[in-house]
Parts: structure tokens; C-alpha cells; sequence
């Protein structure tokens, strides 16, 4: 069994501060919906992030993302259309179908 691992998927708010992070929360719930963004995705796909690592493993470094999110059970994540990202080269692009090509992480 590993300690960095999770049965659950979690969506990090991130700000310039813990305010930011946590309006950002509220409007989560307030409107019922996460927003996509395409940060570090090739093709301008609209992606919403998840990390299946825990709380305490995830913040142990100091970063953008603030502890304020929201977890959902692996399943119901997968049951939504949510799946996996893939990394790898820019270069190897071309070569995924087109159907997984919202799955390349460039980060």
C-alpha cells in the first residue's frame, strides 16, 4: 500500500493567497461547477485538474495551490468522462489519436 496514493481525486484551489484560494472555493460551490482551464495542455482543450495524491503528501511543498479543494471518490471522476493525463513530448503530439490528444500534459 503507498502513502502517496488515494482512492480520491482532489481539485486544489490555487491563488496569490489563502483569501484568493478560498473565494475561488466558494464559487465552486456556489455555482456547482469547477472551471477548466488549458494551462499546460497542447490543443487549447479545456482540462479541470485532480491529483490523487493526499493532503499531506500533495503541501509539502511550498507552492501556488492553497489547502482548500474539493475530493471526489476515483469513480465518480471516471463515471463524469474524467481520465488519466498522459506525459509525454510535445514531438509525440501527432501520433495519439484524436480522440486522447486532450489527455497530453505539457506541463
Amino acid at each position: 500500500m503507498r502513502d502517496d496514493i488515494s482512492d480520491y481525486l482532489v481539485h486544489w484551489t490555487k491563488g496569490d493567497c489563502y483569501e484568493e484560494a478560498a473565494e475561488i472555493l466558494l464559487q465552486i460551490i456556489v455555482t456547482d461547477a469547477v472551471k477548466g482551464g488549458n494551462g499546460f495542455i497542447k490543443g487549447q482543450y479545456i482540462c479541470v485538474c485532480f491529483t490523487e495524491a493526499p493532503l499531506d503528501v500533495f503541501h509539502l511543498k511550498k507552492g501556488k495551490y492553497k489547502p482548500f479543494g474539493i475530493q471526489m471518490h476515483k469513480s465518480d471522476v471516471f463515471g463524469l468522462g474524467g481520465r488519466p493525463v498522459i506525459y509525454q513530448l510535445e514531438e509525440e503530439f501527432d501520433i495519439l489519436p484524436k480522440s486522447m490528444r486532450w489527455r497530453l500534459d505539457q506541463g
